[in-house]
């Protein structure tokens, strides 16, 4: 070969090149796909939490990043007839139920600014979107959607993903309706009704591979759990 020519790329050049093309729109297909929901779900690589708290007694099946880092078993503040319990995992998913002596609105209000509606039936919910009635491993449960809205300095709204499960053997009869949420629509609602269904209860008795530290034997007043994932010994006592 002369200089200044330059030589063709090879047979081997182009193998190459097309298997990292070919690995590549693989890659782009599986992403679009995973955000699209057509692949992969909420309960992907997820882990077990357990509450069992004598209030509340279910297993759920939740995506990895999510940790119970909030319980509060209360009285409401305008009504001691009114004991509220409730369980957060992080910002994306709330556990919360209200007992009978929490008085329903005649005409419930839009869930806005901080408040996401107390709810014991689908007749409590303003204006739900598509009610569906699904079977769940501890009851009966109605899912739909609410539109949710903040108006502070600027105004936004979510569609979140609610679920409301009659349960059939609660652990605590004040307790019976138990609202599962997706707090500002952080899960889709396949992925909230995935979870609903899964829901379970019997706690480690029937999962073996849940772990101690993010079952909750006991929890005080409105006590604050930091990293129960990595924090067995909490302000909760446990």
């Amino acid at each position: 070969m002369s200089i200044g020519q330059v030589r063709a790329p090879g047979r081997t050049a182009w193998i190459v090149v097309a298997v990292v093309c070919g690995l590549f729109a693989v890659l782009v297909v599986l992403f679009v796909a995973r955000a699209l929901g057509l692949w992969g779900s909420a309960a992907d690589d997820g882990k077990p939490v357990v509450i069992d708290d004598g209030n509340l007694d279910v297993a759920l099946h939740v995506p990895v990043a999510l940790r119970i880092d909030t319980a509060i078993v209360d009285t409401s503040p305008k009504d001691e007839d009114c004991r509220i319990l409730r369980y957060e995992l992080g910002e994306e998913l709330t556990l919360e139920s209200f007992s009978p002596g929490c008085e329903s609105e005649d005409s419930p209000s839009m869930p806005r600014n901080g408040r996401h509606g107390e709810y014991r039936s689908i007749d409590d919910v303003a204006e739900p979107s598509d009610p569906a009635t699904v079977r769940t491993g501890v009851g009966e449960a109605v899912v739909f959607e609410q539109r949710y809205e903040e108006h502070t300095n600027f105004s936004r709204h979510w569609d979140e993903a609610v679920a409301i499960v009659d349960l059939d053997d609660p652990a605590d009869p004040d307790f019976q309706m138990l609202v599962v949420r997706s707090d500002k629509g952080a899960l889709s609602r396949d992925e909230l009704t995935e979870i609903v269904t899964g829901l379970t209860s019997g706690g480690c008795e029937i999962d073996p591979t849940c772990s101690t530290p993010v079952t909750l034997a006991a929890v005080g007043q409105g006590c604050q759990l930091p990293d129960m994932a990595t924090s067995p010994a909490s302000p909760c006592g446990l």
